[in-house]
């Protein structure tokens, strides 16, 4: 994973913002949503918390 490989901030945050601007938010906001519902979006966000308030 990219953010315990020793990143910049900056660039972690880069991609944090990229991500926020993707083509399809409601996408996103499902996988926030529904994330302990379905297994590997748990393990993802178990990994990543934070990213439950992105």
């Amino acid at each position: 994973m990219q953010r315990n490989a020793n990143r910049p901030q900056i660039e972690l945050d880069n991609m944090i913002n990229e991500l926020k601007t993707e083509a399809h938010p409601t996408v996103w906001q499902e996988m926030q949503r529904q994330h302990e519902t379905i297994p590997q979006l748990a393990k993802l966000f178990k990994q990543i918390p934070e990213a439950l308030t992105w």
